[in-house]
């Protein structure tokens, strides 16, 4: 029986750069991104403790035109190597994160996440957090 899929491994880095190339987009059937900033403090906090995070599932588009669209508020390449099946949340929040670029929300915004180094906690930035020195 002929395998249909293939396991592969990548790096946050070039996961982040297939986004900004437009090589990797959301498929039209998908939601909206919906996550609040605490759901992205969630997901850092779990990475910098070493939990999983899941998988990714991606479809392989070959370059193809399709109903898609891009990560982030950025003019990309139109024909998109892979599509977002699963995982488009995690996606977008660490595009949005490592790159500190805007996504697509109601109305575009940047989402910061503060994180402490002497405490290693992650939390949601605000103006206390900005004023705090440490």
């Amino acid at each position: 029986m002929e395998k249909i899929y293939s396991d592969t491994t990548y790096t946050i880095g070039q996961l982040i750069s297939s986004i900004e190339t437009g090589s990797i987009a959301v498929p039209d059937l998908q939601r909206e991104y919906v996550w609040k900033p605490s759901d992205i403090r969630d997901l850092l906090d779990s990475m910098y403790k070493g939990y999983p995070i899941g998988y990714l599932l991606l479809w392989e588009s070959q370059g193809r035109e399709n109903d898609s669209r891009n990560i982030g508020v950025e003019e990309k390449n139109n024909r998109h190597d892979y599509l977002i099946i699963d995982g488009q949340q995690r996606l977008t929040s660490l595009y949005a994160i490592m790159t500190g670029k805007d996504i697509k929300v109601k109305g575009n915004k940047k989402i910061k996440i503060a994180f402490n180094p002497l405490t290693e906690k992650f939390d949601v930035q605000n103006a206390s957090i900005e004023r705090n020195p440490e």
